[in-house]
């Protein structure tokens, strides 16, 4: 639920679940969401870069076909993954929220 004052969620789970979609196959992999109370967020502090890009199992058809070796499939010419996501072969939002992970990750390693 989100308020209409903060504009932020309100906590209304009393108890943690874990929620299976045995249909929500993706390369084998069953997804699950765990509905928890009091949690707004999520640290990265415990993850590295390839566990974030493995958390993307969409995009390892592209993987090490960009330009660069060292792309990051933000503003580079002939990247892989954006040139996928303009084509529809993955979903943009996608895109954005493994990007958004690794600069927050690479954010914390810095500070």
């Amino acid at each position: 639920m989100i308020s209409e004052n903060s504009s932020l969620g309100q906590h209304t789970t009393t108890s943690t679940r874990l929620i299976q979609f045995p249909n929500a196959v993706t390369h084998g992999k069953h997804g699950a969401l765990i509905d928890s109370p009091g949690i707004r967020e999520f640290g990265l502090w415990h993850l590295s870069s390839q566990n974030i890009l493995a958390g993307f199992p969409e995009f390892e058809e592209f993987y090490g076909l960009c330009q660069f070796r060292n792309c990051t499939h933000q503003h580079e010419k002939k990247c892989a993954l954006r040139d996928a996501a303009i084509d529809g072969k993955i979903l943009q939002r996608r895109l954005d929220s493994m990007n958004r992970l690794l600069n927050e990750l690479n954010d914390a390693e810095k500070s």
